[in-house]
């Protein structure tokens, strides 16, 4: 008589069974979840450290969105604090950079850089081409849109 049967088995029933690769394979495991863990908390101190970097080289707001974008985005405290020394290049060491957090009525959030300029309209315009084709154009594509620089005559 041929029986068909959708469960098979191996031939050992105990529930309780192990052999050596199974425990090696386990510990294995705890080994990659732990490493995994370290790397999470060394990738959660790093991007601290970016944002008190951030916070030294740009007036924001206390606790605000700026830090919610900041630590939601990643990738923006590295091209925040990479773009300060072309910052000041462009537009002058003396120049005062700010942070500023929009939403637009669909609720994309933007994170704008802002240079306080205090000079003529021209020279900004000018020192903002500089800054972009020296630097940023080729990194704003990584910023998927969520950072603008720009600048404010004042």
């Amino acid at each position: 008589m041929n029986v068909y049967s959708e469960i098979q088995t191996s031939g050992n029933n105990s529930i309780f069974h192990s052999d050596a690769s199974t425990l090696r394979r386990g510990a294995q495991g705890l080994v990659m979840f732990d490493e995994l863990e370290r790397q999470m908390v060394e990738f959660g101190a790093r991007n601290d450290a970016l944002v008190e970097e951030v916070a030294k080289n740009y007036v924001m707001p206390g606790y605000s969105s700026v830090r919610e974008i900041l630590n939601e985005h990643r990738i923006l405290p590295e091209f925040l604090v990479e773009g300060v020394p072309y910052l000041k290049r462009f537009f002058g060491a003396d120049s005062i950079f700010t942070l500023r957090a929009s939403a637009d009525t669909s609720g994309t959030v933007m994170l704008y850089a802002v240079v306080l300029w205090p000079r003529e309209l021209a020279a900004v315009r000018e020192a903002v081409e500089q800054f972009d084709s020296t630097w940023w154009i080729a990194r704003s594509g990584q910023a998927s849109g969520h950072l603008v620089f720009t600048y404010e005559l004042i």
